[in-house]
């Protein structure tokens, strides 16, 4: 049987950074290897391995003329393969980086589809919409060659990232017409956040965090925090005040809604919480605690009605910290 590969490009309005130099990821995704590379800052490309297609979808292809409803098919399930791949390295930068925030409408482009049969010449399949994603103007680690390996490390070790918090914290940052849903986010970010902590970095405890009520966020994120992982969060009372703010919103949903500044503080709240556990869940990632820092100079900056920009990475030495799995240390010279 003839094999295949296919290709699927997904296009961002918004760049990720000014170089041209291309950077590539691998993700596994229904047992094939998915290449993803980045191009120009601002496309994202995803390559399938070679597959085999009957000698009917090859013919269809090469001839462009009209498919089977099952040559179709086959055809959509390996593009829905690779394009997995991309929404996992997309998911990795708009949850875990904080970068991309999805439009409501996600579409594909006409020729975002292409077949090789040699994997170096490319043709389109024809087929409607467009993939595309705006950046939020929140301050973010630079997507430079330093976070080139914790992104792929992030792709490798999904379990290192506690996807439902960052989900939460993600929609908590993008409700700018109903800062209430914002703050209420926000919160369950902060509790669903330490129960994924916990079942990540104490698998033990998980019987008991599923069968058994939750203890308070203060209590959660302070004594038992300090017993199992050597430390608390600080402050406590922030919160305390964000599950207070939470309860009242929930329970007197007619009230006035909240200030932007209130709002705000609130999600900023919710944001250092959630990248402070990231930070003591994977010791080795240095964005955690960038984005962590990030947040407090935030929060700092609403007391004082200051504008302070952090973006830059602080980058270490290569020996000042293991590299990540398949990392090339010439990365940090």
């Amino acid at each position: 049987m003839p094999k295949v590969k296919f290709r699927e490009i997904a296009a961002m309005t918004s760049r990720i950074r000014e170089e041209d130099s291309e950077e590539h990821f691998y993700v596994t995704e229904a047992e094939q290897k998915i290449c993803l590379y980045i191009t120009n800052g601002q496309t994202v490309i995803g390559d399938s391995e070679f597959v085999e297609v009957s000698e009917d979808l090859l013919v269809g292809l090469e001839s462009e003329s009209e498919l089977s409803d099952e040559q179709q098919l086959a055809i959509v399930e390996c593009q829905k393969i690779v394009r997995n791949g991309i929404e996992r390295l997309i998911d990795v930068l708009k949850y875990a980086m904080g970068y991309i925030r999805w439009e409501k409408d996600v579409s594909y482009r006409k020729d975002a589809h292409q077949y090789s049969t040699d994997g170096k010449t490319w043709k389109v399949i024809s087929h409607e919409g467009e993939l595309s994603a705006t950046f939020s103007t929140d301050s973010h680690p630079r997507f430079d060659y330093v976070a080139v390996p914790f992104i792929q490390e992030m792709l490798d070790s999904p379990s290192m990232l506690l996807e439902t918090a960052l989900f939460h914290l993600h929609r908590a940052r993008n409700q700018n017409s109903s800062p209430k849903h914002a703050i209420i986010d926000a919160c369950i970010a902060v509790e669903v956040g330490v129960k994924e902590f916990f079942m990540k970095f104490k698998p033990d405890l998980t019987p008991i965090l599923d069968k058994l009520p939750s203890p308070p966020v203060t209590k959660l994120y302070g004594d038992i925090m300090e017993a199992y992982a050597g430390k608390k969060f600080s402050p406590l009372d922030s919160l305390a005040k964000l599950a207070d703010k939470r309860n009242k919103l929930v329970h007197s949903p007619l009230k006035d809604e909240p200030s932007e500044e209130e709002t705000r503080r609130f999600v900023l709240t919710a944001e250092r919480a959630v990248y402070w556990l990231h930070s003591i869940l994977d010791r080795k990632n240095i964005f955690f605690p960038n984005l962590l820092e990030c947040r407090e100079q935030a929060l700092e900056d609403l007391k004082t009605g200051k504008m302070t920009l952090v973006t830059k990475v602080k980058i270490q030495r290569p020996d000042e910290f293991p590299l990540p799995r398949g990392a090339d240390p010439n990365w940090f010279k």
